[in-house]
């Protein structure tokens, strides 16, 4: 049975009392909150997902009706409709990111060397250059310092 204050928050909203719905928030805040972290394995997300929840709801309240329904279960049913878009939309992130880690593993092998002569001439022409230029190269490509911070730790 639901609260007759929050049922009177709840028909205020619905009769466009916006200051009315700021109870049926702290109503069901806990409940919502804990139903998502018992479902959600990113804390951080919680937040958000509880917000987001009540945001909609807020702009959905003219469909709820209590004949069809509790409101506790309403707002989860919207809480668990935005999970399953996160999880689905994290899915579509993973697969991009393996995607893109096989395109660039695929372009590194294109850019090595094929055969051992060329970092052997490579070596060679590194050998013949000045330590302090040999230093900075070092600096640059195996230690990918940017060009800003070499600059200024060479005070140039």
């Amino acid at each position: 049975m639901i609260d007759p204050a929050v049922a009177s928050a709840i028909a205020a909203t619905q009769a466009g009392d916006t200051e009315a719905y700021a109870t049926v928030v702290r109503a069901y805040d806990d409940e919502l909150r804990a139903f998502l972290a018992r479902r959600c394995p990113h804390a951080a997300a919680i937040d958000e997902l509880c917000q987001d929840t009540f945001v909609i709801a807020f702009q959905r309240l003219g469909q709820f009706s209590a004949d069809k329904g509790s409101f506790p279960g309403w707002l989860k049913g919207i809480a668990r409709n935005l999970l399953l878009q996160q999880f689905e939309a994290r899915e579509r992130d993973t697969e991009r990111l393996r995607r893109l880690e096989r395109f660039e593993l695929a372009r590194a092998r294109e850019l090595l060397p094929s055969d051992d002569s060329q970092l052997t001439k490579l070596r060679g022409c590194l050998a013949k250059l000045p330590p302090a230029y040999r230093d900075l190269l070092d600096r640059r490509y195996r230690d990918e310092l940017p060009v800003r911070d070499l600059a200024s730790a060479l005070k140039r």
